[in-house]
């Protein structure tokens, strides 16, 4: 990439994929491109692709979701829902985490990621790196890290929307 042109007339663009990436990051600010998601990339990398683009954001060029790969945790190599339960669920070993209620299975997890990611409040990390999402049920779901009543979830992902953990918060 040589450089950056606003263009006011449509332009023909190719879906390029890279070792299975369709989203990659140019110029020394990083910010990330997909396609021609002018408005998303403003809201990734803030207000340099806004000066760049002349657009405000609108949404995101990827929807969070999980990923059928294997992360690599503090405690090893796993799948996220497997991360979230090993650190997480009901029975974790681990003290100051929130927790997901007694009962509580891999599907109903899936189930209120899956709500969260429609419903919640989207936030991004300063970097463009990835942000995350708090939802309210309005129920408890388990316990926040301190033990009181959580009835929110907060949802991490990466800078490709990858669901990367959950867990209860009040």
């Amino acid at each position: 990439m040589l450089g950056i042109q606003p263009q006011h007339t449509p332009k023909t663009v190719y879906n390029l994929e890279v070792q299975g990436q369709h989203v990659f990051r140019v110029t020394s600010n990083g910010l990330l491109v997909h396609n021609s998601y002018a408005d998303e990339i403003a809201k990734l990398a803030g207000d340099t692709a806004k000066k760049i683009f002349g657009k405000a954001p609108r949404g995101l060029p990827f929807k969070p979701h999980w990923t059928g790969r294997t992360i690599n945790y503090k405690k090893g190599a796993m799948s996220p829902i497997e991360h979230i339960f090993y650190r997480h669920g009901p029975n974790s070993g681990f003290s100051n985490v929130g927790r997901f209620a007694s009962g509580t299975r891999a599907k109903n997890v899936a189930s209120m990621v899956d709500e969260a990611i429609k419903k919640g409040k989207m936030t991004f990390n300063a970097s463009g790196k990835g942000g995350a999402i708090v939802h309210d049920f309005g129920h408890q779901i388990g316990t926040h890290m301190d033990g009181s009543i959580a009835s929110r979830i907060q949802i991490y992902f990466n800078e490709f929307g990858e669901i990367m953990t959950a867990f209860p918060i009040k």
